[in-house]
């Protein structure tokens, strides 16, 4: 009795057309899920940039009522008229060189040619962000509460609210 005895070495055709198609599912679904995590790097870096944008107002307007404090003034000089009416908000005025809250005739948010955010330069690049800021005094000159709402027209942007409570405590 002769026995045939095969040599086995290597892959059948079949077995490789079934390692392929296995690598070719596996390599389609990390490519899909890497482009649904490119397409969201813009919207990520408008909601940085836009919580940025507000804690920067929220920022200054702390600095101007600690200004004022400082100097003797009515503690919420130059930022009692952002009620009912919305106010922008500068880290360098044009005309003083100082911050300043402000009713600016356009809330958008401009970067301009020193790389600063301004909503009072008549010059500088859009970012398409609107700031809006919201002061109101809730107890006689003791507390006041803040409030900045970031938004993005037209953008792909869910508008950003922040706010807070600043005191006088001197």
């Amino acid at each position: 009795m002769n026995k045939i005895i095969k040599n086995k070495k290597g892959f059948t055709i079949v077995e490789t057309l079934v390692a392929l198609s296995i690598l070719l599912v596996g390599i389609t679904a990390v490519m899909s899920v890497s482009q649904i995590g490119l397409g969201s790097i813009p919207i990520v870096r408008n909601r940085v940039t836009g919580i940025y944008l507000a804690q920067e107002a929220l920022d200054g307007v702390k600095n101007i009522k600690d200004r004022n404090l400082l100097s003797n003034s009515y503690w919420l000089k130059d930022l009692d008229s952002c009620y009912p009416d919305a106010c922008g908000y500068d880290v360098e005025n044009n005309s003083t060189g100082r911050a300043e809250v402000a009713n600016f005739t356009d809330l958008e948010v401009k970067i301009n040619d020193k790389g600063l955010y301004s909503q009072s330069a008549t010059s500088g690049n859009n970012t398409g962000f609107t700031r809006q800021i919201f002061i109101r005094e809730t107890v006689p000159n003791k507390e006041a509460w803040v409030y900045v709402r970031i938004t993005m027209p037209g953008g792909r942007f869910v508008p950003f609210e922040i706010t807070e409570y600043i005191y006088k405590y001197f």
